[in-house]
C-alpha cells in the first residue's frame, strides 16, 4: 500500500507542478498586458505631448552642452543618479529607461523586455540615417515626437487598436 501512494504521488506531483507553473505563467502575462494597456493609456492620452516633446528637447540640450553624456538612463527601477536632474514630467511618466543619443534624440521606453512601447523625440535638425528601413516610430504624435510599439510588426491592423484607444480615452485634445 505504502508503495501505491509513493507511486500515486511520484505521477501527481509533476503533474501539479506543471500546472502551478502554467498557472503563474498565465496570471503573469495577464498582469503585464493589464500594465502595458495602462501605461499606454498614461503616455497617449493622459500626457501632454507637447510638454513631453519640451522635456525630451530639454534632455537633448544638456547633452549639446555636454551637461549629460549619451547613453541608458534607468528611470524606474534602480535609477540613474542623473535621473534626478530629469524634467518632472518624464519621472512622473516613469519609464522603464531613457536612451539619449549623441544626435539628439530622447527615447523614452514605457515596457522593454518581449512588448517594447515609448516615445522617441527627434530634434528639429535631426539627419534621418540612411539605411534601408529605418522608421522614426509607428504614429506621429506630433512633429517631432512619435510613438513606437512592436505591436505594430507583429499585427498589421494593430493601428486600429491604438487609434481606439486614443478616442476612447484623450483627455489633452492635442494629442495623436
Amino acid at each position: 500500500m505504502f508503495l501505491i501512494v509513493i507511486a500515486i504521488i511520484l505521477v501527481i506531483a509533476p503533474i501539479v507542478c506543471f500546472v502551478w507553473y502554467f498557472w503563474d505563467v498565465l496570471v503573469f502575462i495577464q498582469t503585464m498586458s493589464k500594465n502595458k494597456d495602462q501605461r499606454q493609456v498614461r503616455l497617449l492620452c493622459k500626457t501632454d505631448h507637447q510638454a513631453l516633446l519640451d522635456a525630451c528637447r530639454e534632455l537633448s540640450r544638456r547633452v549639446a552642452r555636454g551637461n549629460l553624456k549619451p547613453g541608458q538612463y534607468n528611470v524606474s527601477h534602480d535609477p540613474h543618479p542623473d535621473v534626478a536632474g530629469f524634467p518632472q514630467l518624464i519621472i512622473d511618466l516613469a519609464p522603464s529607461r531613457a536612451i539619449i543619443g549623441s544626435y539628439g534624440e530622447v527615447s523614452l521606453e514605457m515596457m522593454g523586455g518581449l512588448d517594447h512601447f515609448g516615445v522617441t523625440f527627434y530634434p528639429d535638425n535631426y539627419k534621418k540615417p540612411p539605411f534601408v528601413g529605418f522608421k522614426l516610430g509607428d504614429k506621429k504624435l506630433i512633429d517631432g515626437l512619435w510613438y513606437y510599439d512592436d505591436g505594430y510588426e507583429a499585427n498589421p491592423r494593430y493601428h486600429k487598436k491604438i487609434d481606439a484607444l486614443l478616442q476612447k480615452n484623450r483627455v489633452h485634445p492635442g494629442n495623436g
